[in-house]
């Protein structure tokens, strides 16, 4: 992936993240690219891409399609 789209879309998903940490306990957040990136297709790849690196290192589960 190239530099700029991670650039680009990270902060949308830091912030989606960081909004469903406020109200939550545990350490588990499901993440839908639906609800971060809405329609974009572009933003929605780029999600899913960060988001299976992150699987690959360890870092996250993948339990259902989606999220």
């Amino acid at each position: 992936m190239k530099v700029w789209k991670v650039k680009q879309y990270l902060p949308a998903l830091l912030w989606y993240v960081q909004r469903r940490l406020e109200g939550g306990r545990g350490a588990v957040v499901s993440i839908r690219t639906r609800d971060v990136c809405g329609v974009d297709r572009r933003c929605c790849m780029a999600v899913h891409s960060l988001m299976m690196r992150l699987v690959e290192r360890g870092l996250a589960r993948r339990l259902k399609r989606g999220t």
